[in-house]
């Protein structure tokens, strides 16, 4: 295993949790606050952030930068299959309020065909960067929209969405999103599907700190009334690295599952929730704030997805020397079944998610630390997996997945770079993206 490094440290000493808020259909109300401001140290190095198809034979391919950067300061090459260089055309310049867009568009390109895509630079502390990316032109794969960049330049880019798909009638025409900011407080984040903007909240909690992987989502109690539970996550000690502190704290009672990083899928009035580590315990979190134990997963639990299809919960569970099992949960009969297995490769920090009525799951590292942006379909009807489409975006590890009535949005999370002295260096990436199959 590779030493890993931070570009945008994730601070350590993360204090308390949010308290849980409470909202109805008929008064969920919001007021923007002033445009965020990005933190004065930070310095935001040139990173490939997108790879697009455009039409049968185009793509276009972006780079980010800060303003203390321009073209000369990043060499970007485009190899065919017989890696031989092909001419890339560079745009118009982008500027945004805490960095720069620079595009790169080409055509010509062979639907199928597998190109490699090359990047060097240097990042802000003068180390070389060298990032070599796969990039198969599909123009007639899943459809995949750039949104806004989140207008963000420092802090936690593993930012904890709420997804509110699971309960009809709620507001589609937003999404929120809680960051981690570098002094160790939180900001929520608003993106307005209507007019693809950014926009910042307070958070009306009784504490603005926070810990890292806060769990969040949205049930329904009774008719009408729906409570958003926010809390769990870690904290960490700067005194003693690679050991974490995992926080019982949601709504009372505190959850009663063991330590771990959790995992869930919802219903309308029900929340499942799975630990990771090689438990196989799963605890019910009800919209009246009650909690029990249902059935266990049928084997201890190790990396784990999650996705919801109707009333149906799925998780694949990935544990050493097996193949990646996926368990499909009855919620209404509260009954285990297995179901064929993901035949990806085995990789940690995926994400799963569901569209269409259909299963996905895909991106991670390998345990060789090798990125993956792959996605994979599971669809129940047949009960078999299919890989779809890449994910065209920067980041592969702590993607924030967030789904609203009809839209699924992926985005932020980390890129990992190499690092000249054998290491990897984790980039946080602000680029968003909405996935319809």
């Amino acid at each position: 295993m590779r030493n890993t490094t931070l570009q945008y440290v994730r601070k350590p000493d993360w204090l308390l949790l949010l308290a849980s808020m409470v909202w109805v259909f008929s008064c969920q109300t919001a007021e923007p606050v002033a445009t965020i401001a990005p933190d004065p140290t930070t310095i935001i190095s040139p990173t490939l952030v997108s790879a697009q198809a455009l039409g049968n034979d185009q793509a276009e391919f972006v780079v980010k930068a800060g303003f203390e950067f321009d073209p000369s300061s990043w060499r970007l090459n485009l190899l065919d299959a017989n890696k031989r260089s092909m001419a890339l055309n560079a745009g118009t310049v982008g500027r945004l309020d805490l960095f720069t867009l620079m595009p790169y568009r080409i055509t010509g390109l062979i639907s199928g065909q597998t190109y490699r895509l090359r990047f060097v630079t240097r990042n802000a502390g003068g180390d070389s960067v060298h990032v070599e990316r796969d990039y198969v032109h599909r123009p007639d794969g899943p459809r995949w929209t750039r949104l806004a960049h989140a207008p963000v330049a420092g802090g936690d880019f593993a930012g904890s969405a709420m997804s509110t798909d699971n309960v009809p009638g709620s507001d589609a025409s937003q999404l929120s999103i809680w960051q981690l900011k570098s002094d160790n407080s939180y900001q929520a984040l608003s993106y307005s599907v209507g007019s693809n903007s950014w926009y910042a909240y307070k958070l009306t909690t009784s504490s603005t700190l926070g810990t890292h992987g806060i769990v969040r989502f949205s049930l329904q109690a009774v008719k009408g009334v729906v409570y958003s539970m926010s809390g769990l996550g870690f904290v960490t000690n700067e005194s003693l690295p690679g050991q974490r502190q995992y926080l019982k704290n949601m709504v009372t009672p505190d959850f009663a599952g063991p330590d771990g990083e959790v995992r869930w899928f919802t219903t309308l009035t029900k929340a499942y929730q799975l630990v990771e580590g090689g438990h196989s315990q799963v605890w019910v979190r009800m919209g009246t704030w009650d909690q029990y134990r249902t059935a266990d997963l049928p084997e201890p639990t190790g990396t784990l997805a999650t996705f919801r299809i109707g009333t149906t919960g799925y998780v694949v569970n990935q544990r050493s020397g097996q193949a990646a099992h996926l368990w499909a949960f009855d919620t209404e009969r509260e009954q285990w079944s297995r179901k064929a297995d993901f035949p990806g490769a085995i990789r940690s920090r995926g994400i799963g998610f569901q569209a269409d009525e259909k299963g996905f799951f895909g991106l991670g590292i390998t345990p060789n630390e090798e990125t993956l942006r792959d996605v994979w379909q599971y669809n129940p009807a047949t009960d078999k997996w299919q890989y779809v489409t890449d994910y065209p975006g920067a980041g592969s590890t702590y993607l924030v997945v967030s789904q609203i009535p009809g839209h699924t949005f992926l985005g932020w999370g980390y890129e990992q770079q190499p690092t000249a002295a054998g290491g990897i260096r984790l980039v946080g990436c602000t680029d968003f993206w909405e996935f319809k199959p």
